[in-house]
């Protein structure tokens, strides 16, 4: 039909992650663990979608502000000017009612701690997934505050990277004794 906008099969524009976000409220949080793990990336997927929807929660917040200041601000222009014409103010608008206003600034911050509260439940549950698979990760390649996340702490992390090292060596060591028994 002529005149109908074409769907674009593109991603979605997202906002950009909110200024002062923790690391794991970003979208980018797990970009450091490279993709392939089966039991990651279902979580993955699950925490890019809720990192987006808490940046756009955010921004519609803003923007909602943003609003109404413009509006209290070009309502206040149309007196100004009325009163220097010396003219009758114009009567205040509807979307102008402070109940109105308050109203819509109270549910946008609803829907961001809503995304939030989502968006930290699926950082718990990647948590869980990373801790009960490190033997899988790569530590030496993960971001510093993953490996944080992960060890909490330097005594933590010490035993994390043994774990790791020795399940390393002993895999070595069933491949040397694999070659031994081969070359006998």
């Amino acid at each position: 039909m002529a005149g109908t906008p074409k769907r674009s099969t593109a991603e979605p524009e997202h906002a950009p992650a909110p200024a002062g976000a923790a690391v794991y409220e970003r979208a980018d949080w797990l970009n450091s663990i490279p993709p392939g793990l089966d039991w990651l990336d279902p979580l993955r997927g699950r925490h890019l979608a809720a990192a987006h929807g808490f940046a756009d929660a955010v921004q519609r917040l803003a923007d909602v502000r943003a609003e109404r200041h413009d509006l209290e601000r070009h309502y206040r222009e149309q007196v100004r000017d009325a009163l220097a014409a010396s003219e009758t103010a114009p009567e205040r608008p509807a979307e102008l009612d402070p109940a109105r206003r308050d109203a819509l600034v109270s549910l946008a911050a609803e829907d961001v701690a809503t995304a939030r509260e989502t968006l930290s439940g699926i950082v718990v549950e990647v948590l869980a997934a990373l801790r009960g698979n490190r033997l899988d990760l790569d530590f030496a390649t993960l971001s510093p505050a993953l490996v944080g996340a992960l060890t909490v702490g330097g005594a933590n992390q010490a035993q994390a990277l043994l774990a790791q090292a020795t399940a390393r060596m002993g895999d070595i060591s069933n491949g040397i004794a694999v070659i031994q028994e081969v070359a006998a």
